[in-house]
């Protein structure tokens, strides 16, 4: 009663019992102070006996007789109405002045732990209370304010400025976090510097958040000016340490210097790319065929009755792995779920669907390997399988190469597992008798024995008496088990796993992360088909077959379901197709000079 009193002087107090019903809060405590949080005085009105040490303040309501606005004590109220009250004791005053209650409200909460927003409230409203007046003896804006907030002067005036200066615009909330103390009062001048700079007058709230979140100096975003792209997150990380005082005016400016050269690269990539017009999900050019589509359901008609000497590519993986499902995709779980062996039928029975449209002599080459292993036994024999359901479906295993990849790769940064170092390449056909085989693919020397020595030595030892160290010869005749070696196999592809193709994907936003690289597409090409044929590959990912297919002369026709990939293949055809145009008539104008000079 003691503490109401000095408050409110001589004016009309009492305390009495109403009805919560009875009670609303006043909208200036509403625009003033946020709700205080559930539980905040759980403990301590258990304490007291259900009942807080200080009763909630009410005044009248306007034009509502026998009601009251809740001005001071809001939390105490809701934890109270929470444990079941219907009547509550409250300290009536009788006060009508708006002006009057708006301050008894502001005094009321003086004690109070506040937020930057509500500390920044009660600025404004004793700003308001004493606002400028000239001429005026004895009277100090100032002094009083500071007063009431116990700011000093000069920390008066400057926030001053600062509401003048950022209040009401898009940066408003830079204010508040001044008075949260997330930002210091220098800082928030600074940025009014920034805001009036030329070259900085075009930064958005988001890069001025990040700045104030990473505690970064105003100053310093004034000297980068617009020479960085603070929008840019990597040109935000970049200048990061310079931004922080981490690093020197030199370091940055020399930044500066190796990222215009760089942009310059990207620019020249990006005025270089050849623009495509998508129409109906696929793309017809003068020698490919690209769908937008499921191998398993597309239409088939789209192909344009082609006949294919070769089927070449990656059958579809991802299924029981990190991947996830495609958009619209509603049978990734099924798929996820399948045994190696129902996988491999399922895999069998889209080849079997463009069996038609492959030539009598064709084949079918398959780059695959066994990564789905089966739920209960965690064994994988799905290459086994997959052979077993096509041979079912008439298409038989007629050969069998290794795809050693000499740098296996991860498939993403994040990932601990690396892309397989190996592959199997099977290859079938509907028609063994009748397979077509390039037979200018492989100049192969004439051996001049049936068997060749190989020259080692066994593990050395200083014992003089010993035959260990000793030299011996090893026949071909006698092959090693487990080694993979050019000397007992000639069906073994060695390479990479990066490719040329990766030019193409370097600014892509998706990247395909187990391309077929192009030596391997085109070794099977060069084998399985002669210049003239066409080659088909119905899971073309970014379009690796296709570049072999026409770099080698080859028509070419590609299905693809992921949209971004199906893209980045378009992009490829233009290209690849303008590299064999121009080369075609390079060659031809190399022949009309020969034969020129032989006449």
């Amino acid at each position: 009663m003691e503490e109401i009193k000095k408050l409110v002087g001589n004016l009309t107090k009492k305390p009495m019992i109403i009805s919560v019903d009875d009670l609303e809060e006043h909208p200036y405590h509403r625009e003033m102070y946020d709700p205080i949080q559930e539980g905040y005085f759980k403990e301590s009105i258990k304490r007291t006996n259900g009942e807080p040490i200080h009763a909630p303040v009410v005044v009248s309501a306007e034009n509502q007789g026998g009601c009251y606005r809740l001005v001071g004590g809001a939390g105490r109220l809701d934890e109270m109405i929470r444990n079941g009250a219907k009547e509550i004791e409250v300290i009536y005053i009788e006060m009508e002045d708006e002006n009057q209650i708006r301050n008894l409200i502001v005094d009321l909460n003086k004690q109070r732990v506040k937020t930057g927003r509500e500390l920044r409230n009660e600025f404004i409203h004793h700003c308001l209370n004493y606002p400028p007046k000239k001429g005026i003896k004895n009277y100090n804006r100032l002094e009083l304010i500071s007063g009431e907030t116990a700011h000093p002067e000069e920390r008066v005036k400057k926030l001053i400025r600062l509401e003048s200066e950022l209040g009401g615009t898009q940066y408003d909330w830079v204010i508040t976090k001044v008075f949260g103390d997330e930002l210091s009062l220098h800082q928030g001048l600074k940025f009014c510097s920034v805001l009036k700079n030329e070259t900085t007058q075009s930064i958005v709230p988001e890069v001025v958040n990040k700045l104030i979140d990473n505690g970064c100096d105003f100053d310093r975003v004034i000297d980068i000016g617009n020479q960085m792209d603070l929008t840019n997150n990597s040109e935000f990380e970049i200048a990061l340490p310079f931004l922080k005082n981490e690093s020197s005016v030199e370091e940055i400016s020399n930044t500066i210097k190796q990222l215009d050269k760089t942009k310059g690269v990207i620019r020249l990539y990006e005025d270089g790319k050849s623009p495509v017009k998508l129409l109906n999900r696929e793309y017809i050019s003068e020698n490919s065929i690209i769908i937008n589509g499921d191998s398993a359901t597309v239409d088939l008609r789209l192909l344009v009755q082609k006949m294919f000497r070769m089927m070449v590519g990656s059958c579809e993986y991802g299924y029981g792995t990190k991947r996830k499902p495609r958009p619209d995709q509603d049978n990734h779980d099924e798929l996820s779920k399948m045994s190696a062996q129902e996988f491999a039928q399922y895999t069998a029975k889209i080849y079997h669907r463009y069996l038609p449209y492959l030539t009598k002599d064709g084949s079918i080459y398959l780059i695959v390997y066994d990564y789905k292993s089966d739920e209960y036994s965690g064994y994988s024999c799905f290459t086994e399988h997959l052979v077993l359901e096509m041979k079912k479906l008439g298409m038989y295993l007629v050969g069998r190469k290794l795809w050693v990849k000499t740098n296996p790769l991860r498939r993403q940064y994040s990932y601990k597992d690396a892309v397989e170092g190996y592959e199997f390449i099977y290859r079938f056909s509907a028609n063994p008798e009748d397979l077509y085989t390039n037979p200018y693919m492989l100049m192969r020397e004439e051996a001049e024995t049936v068997f060749k020595l190989t020259q080692g030595c066994t593990n050395h030892s200083n014992n003089p008496e010993s035959n260990r160290g000793g030299k011996y010869f090893q026949s071909n005749i006698k092959k090693v088990l487990n080694t993979l070696d050019e000397n007992y196999c000639e069906e073994i592809i060695r390479g990479n796993v990066g490719n040329p193709g990766d030019y193409f994907r370097v600014a892509e936003k998706v990247k395909h992360s187990s391309t077929s690289p192009i030596y391997l597409t085109s070794t099977l090409i060069l084998e399985g088909s002669a210049p003239g044929d066409s080659v088909l590959d119905i899971w073309n990912g970014v379009g690796n077959s296709m570049i072999s297919s026409l770099l080698l002369g080859r028509q070419y026709a590609g299905i693809e379901i992921e949209e971004n990939y199906y893209n980045q293949t378009i992009k490829k055809v233009i290209e690849t197709e303008k590299v064999v145009k121009e080369y075609s008539i390079m060659e031809q104008l190399y022949q009309l000079q020969e034969s020129r000079e032989v006449a």
